[in-house]
């Protein structure tokens, strides 16, 4: 029989707390040996609430990571470092620290005072089994917002939720974004005015976080720029954005190092959804239909859920191969390149973004796109501005459908609306530094527009 704990997710910030240590271990492991010296020990208000929470609720084990991994032994650490996912789903639930910057900041309504606010308790259940996007973007905008002590953190603090969602991602997560939806993922857009994490390697004069990923800046992001829904009945959604791959992505620790292929698998498996046949579906999966003729698919492993077409699902031999990559620094893509111009600033009224979203506009003055740049305020970039752009991708949208606060241009009147569909291309503004491309913002511009623009082929080494 396993022995049920309970977990505490929490940011450590600046306090200073206990932690485990070699010299230490012996010490800590005796029965009483943090309880009996829990007020004189430098134990953190959030570590100490939840060990009374946990008394409390009548249960024996409190799983804490400052406490429960020894900090100076940096083997057994990254060991647990990459079991973090695994601990948390199978603790019986999990503590979710939600407020507060640092260890100390406690867990309001347990403390003497402050008994307005109400425990945030995430009774954690299994994770589920299959590529669940919405739930990794929640995750990825929850933990993004967090400041961290050093930014070089950023990979260790992501990692127990990597770890969780690895084997439900085919191919694993590269810089945190899932490889078998790479092109849905690349053009994740700031919410905020970001900052730029620095994990600098002296050595190399460089940073080691690479800009196309949102792990290189902090602050609030929508991690999963065109939504891609992959459950329920097709006319239910009007957000799904559908997207055609321009670039065969391949992956390098270093510029001029072997390259290996990106595994977005994930869009020709939609592609191929009308080839799908009931004989032809891997094991487990069974196909059904909706009244009016829509194929839908199910998986003997979620039997409830509805799937548009098949998906690969948890992998769990998968788990300790595919931990975070960070051999992949490096992308390499032919792609397009063509320039466009800053046009007028658009104002928003609705979602109260702290950033600036802007319109693109061609050599005539004429509107092209938008594009949401890093900055608080528009006009801190020279009007007119020329912006060097290359293709990511081909996207369509429903002009029928509600893309509000997905698509900056949706309710423009310069955007055409006279066709069924409406077909963008997505768009990255590059700059350059030493033969290496870096992201500046990624934009939409619209199909016709950025086919009449002079344009030229690129191989493109984004870093």
């Amino acid at each position: 029989m396993e022995t049920r704990y309970i977990a505490l997710s929490y940011v450590w910030g600046n306090t200073e707390t206990l932690q485990t240590i070699k010299s230490n271990l012996m010490h800590l492991k005796k029965p009483r040996s943090i309880h009996a010296n829990l007020g004189s020990l430098k134990i953190g208000n959030t570590i100490k609430d939840a060990l009374r929470l946990v008394s409390l609720l009548g249960e024996r084990y409190l799983w804490v990571d400052c406490l429960c991994i020894v900090q100076d032994d940096l083997d057994t650490k990254q060991v647990y470092l990459n079991a973090m996912g695994s601990i948390y789903a199978n603790a019986y639930f999990t503590i979710v620290a939600a407020d507060g910057h640092n260890a100390d900041h406690g867990l309001r309504g347990l403390g003497q005072g402050s008994r307005d606010r109400a425990i945030r308790l995430h009774l954690a259940a299994r994770n589920p089994t299959w590529p669940d996007l919405g739930s990794w973007g929640e995750m990825v905008e929850e933990f993004n917002k967090r400041k961290l002590t050093f930014d070089k953190d950023v990979i260790d603090a992501f990692a127990g939720i990597t770890s969780a969602f690895n084997n439900h991602f085919s191919g694993g997560i590269l810089w945190g974004i899932p490889e078998i939806f790479f092109d849905h993922c690349m053009v994740w857009k700031p919410k905020d005015v970001l900052r730029r994490r620095r994990a600098y390697n002296h050595a190399l004069s460089e940073d080691t976080l690479p800009s196309w990923s949102w792990v290189a800046w902090e602050g609030d992001v929508v991690p999963v720029g065109a939504p891609l829904i992959l459950v329920d009945h097709p006319k239910l959604d009007a957000q799904s954005i559908n997207i055609q791959p321009l670039a065969q992505w391949y992956k390098s620790k270093e510029p001029m190092s072997p390259l290996h292929p990106v595994e977005n698998i994930g869009l020709s498996l939609q592609l191929n959804l009308n080839k799908s046949q009931s004989e032809q579906l891997s094991t487990g999966w069974t196909q059904g239909q909706y009244s009016d003729g829509t194929y839908y698919y199910t998986h003997e492993t979620v039997p409830t859920v509805r799937f548009r077409y098949p998906i690969p699902l948890a992998n769990e031999n998968a788990s300790a191969l595919q931990q975070f990559n960070e051999n992949g620094r490096y992308l390499h893509f032919k792609s397009q390149r063509a320039r466009l111009s800053l046009g007028r600033e658009l104002t928003d009224d609705l979602f109260n973004l702290t950033n600036c979203a802007g319109c693109l506009v061609d050599s005539e003055g004429n509107w092209a796109g938008t594009i949401r740049i890093n900055a608080s305020r528009f006009d801190s970039l020279p009007k007119g501005q020329s912006c060097e752009l290359i293709a990511l991708s081909l996207a369509t949208a429903v002009n029928s459908g509600d893309y509000l606060g997905i698509l900056d241009e949706w309710k423009l009147p310069e955007r055409p609306r006279d066709t069924e569909l409406y077909q963008f291309y997505y768009v990255m503004w590059i700059e350059w530094e030493r033969g290496i491309a870096y992201r500046k913002a990624v934009g939409t511009v619209y199909k016709p527009v950025w086919e009449n623009q002079v344009r030229e082929d690129l191989d493109v080494i984004l870093g």
